[in-house]
């Protein structure tokens, strides 16, 4: 089959930006941004500084993406057309994408057939605080965009007269969400990864059962 030349072109640029994300993001698991250079990327994409800088201007901007994605991606995975109407409905399908988001996350965390620890991924996001302007404000506005999706489950739930409680929507909304926050980055320092959803599981019920009409 002919390909076009500029169609070669642009799936080869493509590809190439790709691997060098994918291949960086796990130095920066396993290093850390400050501990990765230019020259360790270069060196284990198997390209130039020259060919690297055709596709980012800079370690930064290739940081920044990578911070982004997972920033992004972690929302995409859990959140993304969960029902509204119902929080048995939302809560159910919302462990079930914890649960294949922990054994994603799990994936991820192997580099070069070694896993690292769960806390590196953390230390991305710790890193892009600290170093990339702005990245603060993304976050917030991922977590406002939480607590005002679960805030609106909650108050859907409470007129329909599914739950009750003296609780405000908000104070409710944010248990649920200090739940995964909470126990899912305490396991993982404690290297309990795999007891993560089961426990967000027992909690997030027991919680729903206390407050169910």
């Amino acid at each position: 089959m002919h390909i076009p030349i500029g169609r070669y072109v642009l799936i080869t640029f493509m590809d190439t930006r790709e691997l060098i994300i994918n291949e960086s993001y796990k130095l920066f698991l396993l290093k850390g941004y400050k501990e990765v250079s230019l020259k360790d990327i270069v060196e284990k994409v198997g390209l130039t500084k020259g060919a690297f800088y055709h596709h980012f201007k800079s370690k930064d901007q290739l940081f920044l993406e990578i911070a982004d994605g997972l920033l992004v991606e972690s929302q995409n995975k859990i959140y993304h057309s969960l029902p509204t109407d119902s929080l048995k409905a939302f809560l159910n399908l919302y462990l079930e994408r914890v649960v294949a988001y922990v054994d994603y996350f799990k994936s991820i965390l192997i580099v070069d057939g070694e896993s690292t620890q769960g806390i590196a991924f953390f230390n991305i996001m710790f890193d892009a605080l600290k170093l990339v302007p702005g990245f603060d404000k993304k976050m917030r506005d991922v977590h406002t965009f939480e607590r005002e999706l679960w805030c609106k489950v909650v108050s859907n739930a409470r007129k329909n007269g599914e739950i009750s409680s003296n609780m405000s929507d908000m104070q409710i909304a944010r248990l649920f969400i200090s739940i995964t926050d909470g126990i899912g980055l305490h396991m993982i320092l404690e290297g309990r990864m795999d007891d993560v959803p089961a426990e967000i599981f027992s909690l997030m019920v027991g919680l729903y059962n206390h407050i169910k009409r």
